[in-house]
């Protein structure tokens, strides 16, 4: 059932620009998902709503790792299981969002990792 994810683009598809950011430290990088800039009726949507939707969104894709993530004293040896590629689940309004040559990204410590996900179908952002 496609209904449910109408409001996002497929984030895979974007591509991350040369030169982007390297995480440092425990910090990941993550393109979070876009909102659809279109509705399934041909409704264009406004630039605020794109940018509220933007704002609400929580789930991304891992587009870089920094040399500490998941390492943490008081976690053990494998506990940790995130990688680049994997979609995650993040806190709304945790992170630095940035744009960078045209590509939101955004800047996340490891332990605002709420949870991994098969990718973006289901999840819903709310205006």
């Amino acid at each position: 059932m496609k209904a449910e994810t109408e409001a996002f683009v497929n984030n895979e598809d974007v591509q991350i620009p040369d030169g982007a950011p390297s995480p440092q430290l425990w910090r990941l990088l993550v393109a979070p998902v876009r909102p659809r800039r279109e509705t399934k009726g041909g409704i264009i949507l406004a630039d605020e709503t794109l940018d509220a939707q933007d704002i609400l969104t929580y789930i991304g894709r891992v587009v870089a790792l920094g040399p500490l993530v998941g390492k943490k004293p008081e976690w053990p040896e494998g506990s940790y299981d995130i990688k680049v590629g994997d979609w995650v689940v993040f806190g709304r309004h945790g992170g630095q969002r940035f744009e960078f040559k045209g590509v939101k990204l955004l800047l996340i410590d490891d332990d605002a990792i709420m949870a991994k996900a098969a990718g973006p179908d289901g999840f819903r952002t709310y205006v």
